[in-house]
C-alpha cells in the first residue's frame, strides 16, 4: 500500500504528480522550485534567494512526510550556469548546516525560458533538488529522494 503525502506548505504539482509518495519503508518526494506555496509566484531574484526559498520548500515537504532537513544524507541541485555555484554553495551552507549531507551538482539547460536567466540568475525551474535520506520510523529504515 502506498501513502500520498501532501502539504500546503510546499508548492502544489504543475504536472500530473504527487508532492510525495510513501510506500513501506521507501518515501519519495518530488523535486521542489524557489516558488511561493500561497501564490506559486518565484521568490527572489537571487541565486541565494531562490536557493533559501527552495529549502523551505524541502523542508515542508520532508516535515509533511514526519522527516526533517537534518535527516537528509544526499540532495542533488540543477544549475542553469555553473558560474551560480559558489552563490549556492553560500546559500546551502547556511541553510542546511553541517554535518552536510553528500550533494551532486548538474548543470543544465534552462527549461522554460519565461522564467528569467541572466549572469546572476538562476532558473527557478533549474533549481530542483533531489535528496535521499536514510532514517528509522517506526522502526523500519526510511529513504527518501527527490526526482
Amino acid at each position: 500500500m502506498r501513502t500520498v503525502i501532501t502539504t500546503e506548505n510546499a508548492p502544489a504539482p504543475a504536472a500530473p504528480l504527487s508532492q510525495g509518495i510513501r510506500k513501506g519503508p521507501v518515501l519519495q518526494v518530488s523535486g521542489q522550485l524557489p516558488l511561493d506555496p500561497a501564490t506559486g509566484a518565484v521568490v527572489g531574484t537571487t541565486v541565494a534567494e531562490q536557493t533559501a526559498q527552495t529549502l523551505r520548500n524541502v523542508t515542508s515537504a520532508l516535515k509533511a512526510a514526519g522527516a526533517c532537513l537534518e535527516d537528509v544524507v544526499m540532495l542533488r541541485v540543477y544549475l542553469t550556469d555553473p558560474a551560480h555555484l559558489p552563490e549556492l554553495n553560500e546559500a546551502y551552507a547556511a541553510a542546511v548546516g553541517g554535518p552536510f549531507p553528500t550533494r551532486t551538482t548538474v548543470y543544465m539547460r534552462q527549461p522554460r525560458p519565461s522564467v528569467g536567466s541572466g549572469a546572476r540568475r538562476m532558473s527557478s525551474r533549474a533549481s530542483m533538488w533531489k535528496a535521499c535520506q536514510g532514517r528509522r520510523l517506526r522502526d523500519q529504515p526510511i529513504l527518501v529522494a527527490w526526482s
